[in-house]
């Protein structure tokens, strides 16, 4: 009787300090590039669209919170502007950033993503190609 009682108040303590619950995922610490960004043509949107990822420490896609992540041209011999949409808030823990264009023919750019408080990333090199000719 007594060990069935020791077992009933060890399982009772066991479930009051679990609360029955599961942990708390592991929190957010940087960004990761989902979608590289492709060779491109002057003033033509890159495609398919750059897609960037909240992930924990292991790699793992974070899909809680919001975070503002912001894009930048990082390796940038020729002088090029990149426009479009450069600041994107995440949905489910993915930034896309489907409007990017760069407006000069170059070879080695990279883009490099931040947000506040994770680490930032920096994307694989690509290049631009010139558009088609003006008529």
């Amino acid at each position: 009787m007594r060990n069935l009682l020791l077992a009933a108040l060890l399982s009772a303590a066991l479930t009051a300090c679990d609360g029955g619950s599961t942990p708390p995922p592991p929190p957010p610490t940087k960004l990761a590039f989902e979608v590289q960004p492709t060779p491109a043509t002057a003033g033509v949107s890159i495609a398919p669209a750059v897609r960037v990822v909240v992930q924990d420490a292991s790699g793992n896609t974070v899909t809680s919170g919001s975070f503002s992540v912001t894009v930048a041209l990082s390796n940038n011999t020729s002088g090029a502007t990149l426009s479009g949409t450069t600041t994107r808030t995440t949905v489910a823990g993915v930034a896309t950033f489907s409007d990017l264009t760069i407006d000069k023919v170059g070879t080695g750019y990279t883009l490099t993503v931040t947000a506040a408080t994770l680490t930032s990333a920096t994307s694989s090199a690509f290049g631009v190609t010139p558009g088609a000719p003006s008529k």
